[in-house]
This record gives C-alpha cells, structure tokens and sequence, in this order.
C-alpha cells in the first residue's frame, strides 16, 4: 500500500480518535509523534516485548510527512487497528479473564526491565475480538523499571480494582 493512498487528503480532526491517534481504515491507524525519537523507541520497546510474547499492536510501517511551507512535518507509525474493546469498559465475566490476561502481561513486562507507564490508565489496554489483551501506548513507558516502580505496579495489579488503582509517572 503506498503512503499517499494511506494519506490520501491528509489528516481530519473528523479521523482523530484519540490524541494524536488517527482512523486510516478499519485496519489501519497512525499515531503521530513530533519527536521522531519517540517512535523510534516505541519501534525497539514494541519489538522487545513481542519476542517476549506479550501482545502490542503489529506496526506496520513508519512515515513521515514532509513540512511544506507555513506547516510542521510529522511523524507516524502506521499500526494495525485492534477491534476490540478497552479492558476497562468490560461487564463480567469477560472483564474476570481480560483482567487476568492485562496482569499476566503487564508482570511480564516488568520482568524485562520496562515500566509500562500509563498502562493503567482508561484507554490503553484492549480486549481483542481475538480474545487476547493488547497494551498500548508504548511511548509512555520507561525501558528501566527500579525496584520501587516495580514494588508500586505489584501493589496496583494486587488492587481488586485495578483500572481504579492512583498509580501515575514517579519522578
């Protein structure tokens, strides 16, 4: 699929779905970064913990949109859409077994060393229609995880409540 067929009248708050997130097709989104570094580092973390089997989004390809005059260029990382529905809306019982599903793999990601930042909160984790948990939004995570950080993710993923746990960024 060629970039200009993905782009073909540039990008509409109408396609936005979520913050920098855009709706190319029902296959395909773009998630834009002004800081190219960070889709880079979103390209090696999504790497690193899919060979350790946890479940991310497939990237499908890295663009850039060159400025034009009196405009800023960006960056995107085209990604596969994921139907589904974000673990935190779930009813019972299909929020029991995503539940369980989300802790396992946020335990294997600090296993590796990275503190998924942000994985707790609302929209950034997806029951798939193919029953498998998907955590998103890589760019928030850190790829250090001390044993403080690890010590409070424990504590929330022990929470009953675990999309209601306080658990932020620490500095």
């Amino acid at each position: 699929m060629r970039l200009d067929e993905l782009f073909p009248a540039g990008l509409t708050y109408r396609q936005c779905i979520k913050g920098g997130v855009y709706r190319l097709s029902d296959a395909v989104i773009a998630k834009r970064y002004d800081d190219w570094a960070v889709g880079e580092r979103v390209m090696r973390l999504s790497e690193v913990v899919r060979d350790a089997g946890i479940v991310v989004p497939d990237i499908l390809c890295a663009a850039s949109i060159v400025p034009t005059i009196g405009t800023r260029g960006s960056s995107y990382l085209l990604m596969r859409n994921v139907p589904g529905q974000f673990v935190a809306d779930l009813d019972c019982p299909s929020r029991a077994e995503a539940e369980a599903l989300f802790r396992d793999s946020v335990r294997r990601v600090l296993s590796l060393g990275i503190a998924p930042e942000g994985v707790f909160w609302f929209q950034n984790s997806v029951y798939g229609n193919d029953g498998r948990v998907y955590l998103l939004d890589l760019d928030l995570w850190r790829e250090s995880c001390d044993g403080e950080t690890r010590e409070r993710y424990e504590r929330a993923l022990a929470s009953p409540s675990i999309f209601e746990y306080p658990i932020g960024r620490s500095r």
